[in-house]
């Protein structure tokens, strides 16, 4: 028997092991070291009343990678067919609906339509359509809004 014969079993055991890491590594670093998971946030036709706002709080946190919020929406009523979406942390939510200066997430401005996708951190947010602009003009909103992440393993 020679030597690499000899050692051949650990030489794969070794190189198996390795292999092993290198795609545990992988899986971490591209995030994917979970179960695909979904929540939808909106799905079917809202009413905005004139002058007020219809929101639908969420959280994402530290269990769910690659967290995505993404969606279209469709706004009919008033001269316009027009709405303003947001997806902000709670606290600036409130800013943007109030038209102060705020860090949201996204900010459609206002649209009759707009389809997103953003990539969220771990936080508290809301989803938020605002009819505020409009005096007179209540607003149907028809979307689908969907929060999307890979659920961590323990």
């Amino acid at each position: 028997m020679t030597i690499i014969e000899s050692n051949t079993p650990k030489i794969c055991a070794v190189a198996l092991i390795v292999v092993m890491s290198l795609m545990m590594a992988a899986c971490r670093a591209t995030g994917s070291n979970g179960t695909p998971e979904s929540k939808p946030l909106l799905n079917g036709t809202i009413q905005v009343e004139s002058g007020k706002d219809w929101t639908t709080p969420f959280e994402v946190d530290e269990n769910m990678s690659n967290a995505v919020i993404r969606g279209e929406f469709h706004a009919k009523g008033g001269s316009g067919n027009d709405i303003k979406a947001a997806v902000a942390e709670q606290n600036q939510y409130e800013n943007w609906v109030n038209s102060h200066a705020a860090n949201v997430a996204y900010d459609s401005g206002q649209k009759t339509f707009d389809n997103f996708e953003v990539k969220l951190s771990p936080g508290r947010y809301v989803l938020g359509f605002s009819n505020r602009f409009s005096t007179f003009s209540d607003k149907s909103v028809t979307g689908k809004v969907i929060l999307s992440y890979d659920k961590r393993l323990p």
